[in-house]
């Protein structure tokens, strides 16, 4: 990661730490996906490699 990156991720943790709400909801959301689905999608990271694809 890039000091610029680092940058912006520090801002986005810093506001998301200071905000109960969104950080409800992000933790919600993620909640709300089943197991399924995460390992379905890393199942097929593996077979590419880690290359980019499209759904």
């Amino acid at each position: 990661m890039s000091p610029c990156d680092y940058r912006s991720f520090l801002s986005v943790s810093n506001f998301l730490a200071n905000d109960a709400e969104i950080k409800a909801t992000v933790n919600s959301f993620f909640a709300s996906k089943t197991q399924g689905s995460y390992i379905k999608r890393w199942k097929k990271v593996i077979e590419k490699s880690g290359d980019y694809f499209v759904k």
